[in-house]
């Protein structure tokens, strides 16, 4: 899986809090520094290596755009800004996208999804990365028998185990394979390859049996070729 580094360049600090949630909220995106000036930015890079910098414009000393004119090579950039007065200046500059303050979640995904390759040209993977208290696992599509939603989290059930990741049912399982995961209930997707029985409204793993929405019925029957 891509994962790319994102150094928050900004001199307001909420500006950061805001955008390292954002960030924590993306399997491939990982932070690897604040900054609050332009000079700090600068030594940063020097030293540190960043996919891509979200930037703001006004900060003292040097904006965020004189900044963009003296360094060599810089990554993707992303600038961050209340005013929308210097968009036409900055995709000069060849920025990727322009985001106006206070920046939505979805704004922000949509800048994004600009980075990153299009899901056509991206290698078929048969695992990820899931961040689980802080760290990072891996986890195989194949030894996954069910996602079960769990609050604000979402349970990866394997053989006789689970762990508990973060986001919505449908957040996380959109990160599986969508030919061999489908959703069986509100509450619960189904590793189609993992499925024994269906009886009534209730489908049978290896170690359990789960209940079958009669709305999702029909696409479980052709998932399994029972159609």
């Amino acid at each position: 899986m891509i994962v790319l580094r994102c150094l928050i360049v900004d001199d307001e600090p909420p500006a950061h809090k805001v955008l390292m949630n954002y960030i924590g909220q993306i399997e491939s995106l990982e932070l690897a520094g604040n900054c609050y000036s332009a000079s700090e930015a600068i030594n940063f890079l020097q030293k540190e290596h960043v996919d891509v910098l979200f930037l703001d414009i006004e900060m003292p000393d040097l904006d965020g755009l004189q900044m963009l004119k003296v360094i060599n090579n810089p990554p993707k950039v992303i600038l961050t800004t209340a005013y929308s007065q210097f968009a036409l200046d900055s995709y000069e500059l060849g920025v990727v996208d322009y985001l106006l303050k206070p920046i939505r979640f979805e704004r922000f995904l949509k800048a994004i999804q600009r980075i990153l390759p299009p899901p056509a040209a991206r290698k078929k993977e048969d695992s990820i990365f899931v961040k689980t208290s802080g760290d990072r696992q891996r986890v195989v599509f194949s030894e996954v028998h069910y996602l079960e939603a769990y609050g604000n989290y979402v349970k990866i059930h394997f053989d006789n185990r689970f762990i508990l990741v973060a986001g919505t049912l449908t957040e996380v399982a959109g990160k599986f394979p969508a030919e061999n995961f489908i959703r069986i209930h509100r509450s619960f997707f189904a590793n189609r390859n993992k499925v024994q029985k269906v009886s009534g409204n209730e489908v049978s793993l290896a170690t359990v049996s789960l209940p079958v929405s009669q709305r999702y019925k029909e696409d479980l029957y052709k998932s399994l070729g029972m159609s």
